[in-house]
């Protein structure tokens, strides 16, 4: 097997198996070239620069801005040449450098007070640097940069270069500066603040500000079993107006002071390192230290994943939580994904099951979390069983951290409480209703079953032939207020009429028991008929005209149960009335009309003047039956024109041409119930009148003269 394919091997196994042998066999070739910095005699390298690149890029910083822990919290202290004698540093005094990768090298010091290694102080000479054999500690002394770094400087970078004397150098992360070495608990007068502040020259600062303030030093920092620094321990003057001890550290007002047994500080709104052999003493008494723990199945010996000097940060549960990357967290604000660590709360995590959605923060798990993935039609990655490696915690290895949009995973979590998964997308479950994979608002819409063209437009294309998708609709959504128009009200309409009917005809059989003439018996069947005929126009935007012609019919079988002649006058005068409201035979007046509906400006619509010509109109414009119901329109995204409906039949229901048709042909025989009543009605109320009894009965007498007149 040659080079090339074993290279295209190894990262095919990165990618799908991410197994342990790449953790112990491919990363610490990765880190050949990278050194990690960890402590300086027990002083802690500041874990901004960590883990750091051996170029010749002079110019970069080496650390992002704002990123630096405080001063005090990466400054070795040296004693100066001035302290007491018996507390000042040796000649030959070796301290060593923990870390790991190192190499033989030189360390200098910058320019007090500088933020980079980029410029070297040239009059301080460098000192060699000897590593070890496993590369992971280096030694060198440290005394030849005392008498070069007076009290009153700021501390300076502490820079190292593997090449050669001239750079280019980058910094380890700590700091050097000097301190009169006090001690209070000293018997002798001459190692407490007091003598230091006594010996301090009048000529020391220009400006006599600088010496009042130097003058005020004198309280004493020192410990001699804290392990901040374990070789030199020594102790330094503070103002206790304006700065506290930390150890035997120094802070002023805007830090806080971490671990007193570290000599660890971060800045007061900051968050307070910690490490994983210590992580018990690093942290406040009310905060405990998160460490990364995502990958520590694998972290076995010589596995370069953990180290002892793996850091972390210091959190206090009742206002954070620990991610398993090894970072504290806002829960408000933040969330801890298993696959990609933090992020911000707003955005779902990505996964490929439900675990996966359970956090990777300490402590609960986020059992109502559940991953939301398509389902229908079965994504690739499922058919093959890709997202097992495609999808899991190794997609970041090793930080753990990723963005979000990078992730190969084909779901996202949503919380069961109150989303639900629509095959990918995520719902709110109070009010929305899942449509295939549509989040459907039940307040404006509806899941309604239907074809889909393949292609839109083009008829050859067999694909989903007549396969029915459920599609979310605001067109043909049911409301209440539609309810109650095609449901609620025809069905009172209908109900009040059987039960007025029943009464009629109960009313009609008991109040008069003599045998009705033929007459009255054509006239009831008449109103029966014209009232089972209007029952049909409840279902339609005509209800109108059949409420009035029902009460009609129920006037007429009052009137034949009553056979008064004021009631068939009553009677006579209403079926004229409804004739002249069905027929509207003087629609082309623009008083005498009785239509329905106006045109745009105003006047009377011809096509609803009358009963037949309303329902006429309805055929011929469907959309003005829609737009009476808001309701009844198919929706075109619901229908496949292409291949099975008719682009032609654009409503269904009450307003489907079938119907409508049916509707003319009721309205046509109700109307001639109508005209045939009225007429039965007149000739009844001449018969009732006597008008033409009289004449039946000279006729009688004529005949009866003509035959018997004689005798």
């Amino acid at each position: 097997i040659n080079a090339e394919y074993m290279g295209h091997l190894l990262s095919v196994y990165f990618f799908f198996e991410m197994k342990a042998l790449f953790v112990l066999l491919v990363l610490p070739l990765a880190h050949c070239l990278l050194v990690e910095w960890y402590s300086l005699d027990g002083r802690r390298a500041d874990p901004c620069v960590n883990v750091q690149k051996l170029d010749a890029d002079v110019n970069r910083l080496d650390c992002a801005e704002n990123t630096r822990l405080p001063s005090p919290a990466t400054t070795y202290l040296l004693p100066s040449t001035d302290s007491p004698t018996a507390r000042r540093l040796g000649a030959d005094v070796q301290l060593t450098f923990r870390g790991k990768n190192l190499r033989n090298g030189f360390l200098r010091l910058a320019l007090p007070g500088q933020e980079s290694c980029s410029v070297i102080d040239a009059a301080i000479p460098q000192q060699a640097a000897t590593v070890n054999t496993n590369r992971d500690q280096i030694t060198f002394n440290v005394a030849g940069f005392v008498g070069f770094v007076p009290v009153s400087d700021l501390p300076r970078y502490l820079c190292y270069s593997a090449t050669t004397a001239a750079g280019p150098y980058q910094w380890t992360g700590i700091r050097i500066g000097t301190v009169w070495n006090c001690d209070d608990n000293s018997d002798q007068a001459a190692n407490k603040c007091a003598a230091y502040v006594a010996a301090i020259p009048a000529d020391r600062y220009r400006d006599p500000k600088f010496q009042r303030i130097e003058m005020a030093r004198t309280k004493c920092c020192s410990s001699a079993t804290n392990q901040g620094q374990t070789t030199i321990r020594p102790g330094q003057c503070i103002n206790p107006n304006v700065e506290k001890c930390c150890g035997a550290t120094a802070l002023s007002q805007n830090q806080k002071c971490c671990s007193t047994t570290a000599e660890t500080s971060a800045w007061v709104d900051g968050v307070c390192p910690c490490v994983r052999d210590s992580s018990g003493t690093d942290c406040p008494a009310d905060e405990s230290c998160c460490l990364a723990s995502k990958y520590a199945d694998i972290a076995v010996a010589n596995n370069p994943i953990y180290f002892d000097k793996d850091a972390g940060e210091c959190y206090n549960w009742k206002t954070h939580r620990c991610c398993d990357t090894g970072k504290r967290y806002d829960p408000g604000s933040h969330q801890c994904c298993v696959i990609n660590g933090l992020q911000s709360i707003n955005t779902p995590c990505p996964c490929s099951s439900d675990a996966h959605c359970q956090g990777g923060q300490s402590g609960l798990k986020l059992t109502d979390q559940k991953c939301c993935f398509q389902t229908a039609p079965t994504p690739l990655e499922l058919i093959n069983n890709n997202q097992a490696n495609t999808c899991n915690r190794f997609n970041n290895f090793p930080s753990g951290q990723g963005e979000t949009s990078t992730q190969r995973c084909i779901g996202t979590c949503f919380d069961s409480r109150y989303q639900i998964c629509c095959n990918g997308a995520t719902c709110n479950l109070e009010y929305d209703a899942c449509c295939n994979s549509t989040c459907c608002n039940q307040f404006t819409g509806a899941c309604r079953q239907g074809y889909r063209p393949g292609t839109p437009g083009a008829p050859h294309n067999w694909n989903s032939y007549r396969e029915i998708f459920d599609v979310c609709t605001k067109i043909e959504q049911l409301n209440h207020v539609n309810v109650f128009w095609v449901f609620i009200m025809p069905t009172a309409l209908l109900i009040a009429v059987i039960l007025s009917l029943a009464i009629s005809l109960v009313f009609a059989n008991r109040v008069e028991h003599k045998a009705r003439r033929g007459l009255e018996k054509l006239l009831l069947i008449a109103a029966l008929i014209t009232i089972l005929t209007a029952i049909p126009t409840f279902f339609a935007p005509v209800y109108k005209y059949g409420v009035v012609i029902i009460f009609s019919g129920f006037f007429t079988i009052i009137a034949v149960a009553a056979r008064k002649i004021p009631v068939y006058s009553a009677t006579a005068v209403i079926l004229f009335i409804v004739i002249f409201y069905t027929w509207d035979p003087f629609h082309g007046n623009d008083y005498l009309n009785l239509s329905s509906d106006r045109v745009v400006n105003g006047r009377p619509d011809p096509a609803s003047a009358g009963l037949l010509h309303s329902i006429q109109k309805m055929h011929s414009d469907p959309e003005s039956c829609a737009l009476f119901y808001d309701y009844f329109r198919l929706d075109p995204q619901n229908r496949d024109i292409a291949r099975v409906d008719n682009p032609n039949i654009v409503t269904f229901g009450y307003c489907s041409r079938g119907w409508i048709t049916n509707l003319l042909y009721f309205s046509g025989f109700c109307m001639i119930g109508v005209f045939t009543q009225f007429v039965l009605v007149v000739i009844a109320l001449l018969v009732r009148g006597g008008f033409l009894r009289e004449q039946a009965e000279a006729a009688y007498a004529a005949a009866y003269q003509s035959a018997f007149g004689h005798h």
